[in-house]
């Protein structure tokens, strides 16, 4: 049985560069050369041909800085070109358009195996609780399209995470009353006390017709545990609110959305307790 996607390795906090940054080489599963004593975490992988996903967080310098902050040092290239490696190229994909099957799996799933409650609709692609999506024993396609279609790239960081270092995923484009999410009304989620994470959580909204952050005037897409804006409620839950405008002093708790776009969102965060909606 061949399979679509092998995972291969982590990199950055989940291991083995532990978010420090680095050099990492990957070896062939037939390769029997020379190998660099120092300086490199050395990964054997089990076919010829890799991807790697990547992905960079904006700061207070802004998108464009990220972006040069990643060109000038992100490089790929053979080892054999190690002492001159090429110049990178990078190929810029945004506005191009996708409408496939694999969109409906993710807007619209069938299977109740998904989701985490019966009456609510935050629902996981972890089925079978396998970076693989392997159900008794199966390779699960509809489901492993549905997940590269949401979030492209899978770890078992990911799928079984640990404590203080892999992060658990909810994912809904719906609201309680399983209508789709609508960027012109408001929305509340209440996440009770005490929040179960030990270094931070979040909140995303994607756009539906490309999977990418919803481009609003907010620099974050949403809004995570670190913000200093956030407010706590007195029994030490929180509330957060999407809209297209804030509630009156609820600002630092607030998720802006675009009216006439629908959305989805992912809580992110590294325990197992979800939340309530409404």
């Amino acid at each position: 049985m061949t399979r679509p996607f092998r995972w291969v390795t982590d990199v950055g906090v989940t291991e083995p560069d532990q978010g420090r940054g680095g050099r990492y080489l990957f070896v062939g599963p037939d390769y029997q050369g020379p190998l660099p004593n120092v300086g490199f975490h050395i990964v054997r992988s089990q076919t010829y041909m890799n991807w790697l996903l990547t992905r960079a967080f904006v700061g207070e310098a802004g998108l464009q800085s990220t972006v040069d902050g990643v060109k000038a040092t992100m490089k790929i290239y053979p080892l054999a070109d190690l002492g001159t490696p090429q110049e990178e190229v990078f190929v810029n994909l945004t506005g191009n358009e996708v409408n496939r099957t694999s969109r409906a799996m993710t807007y619209q799933p069938r299977d109740r195996d998904l989701f985490f409650w019966e009456y609510l609709d935050w629902y996981t692609s972890f089925v079978g609780g396998s970076h693989e999506i392997l159900i008794n024993g199966g390779l699960d396609l509809n489901y492993r399209t549905m997940f590269h279609d949401m979030a492209t790239g899978i770890t078992p960081a990911m799928s079984e995470p640990q404590v203080g270092s892999g992060s658990v995923y909810a994912f809904t484009p719906h609201d309680a009353d399983d209508a789709y999410l609508d960027g012109g009304k408001t929305y509340k989620v209440r996440l009770p006390a005490p929040v179960p994470a030990n270094d931070f959580w979040s909140f995303v909204v994607y756009d539906n017709q490309h999977r990418l952050m919803l481009e609003t005037d907010q620099r974050l897409a949403g809004l995570d545990s670190t913000l200093e804006d956030l407010v706590a409620n007195e029994d030490g839950s929180y509330t957060v609110w999407f809209g297209p405008e804030a509630p009156k002093s609820k600002d630092g708790n607030w998720i802006q959305t675009i009216p006439g776009k629908s959305f989805s969102t992912i809580l992110r965060h590294d325990a197992r307790t979800l939340p309530t909606s409404k």
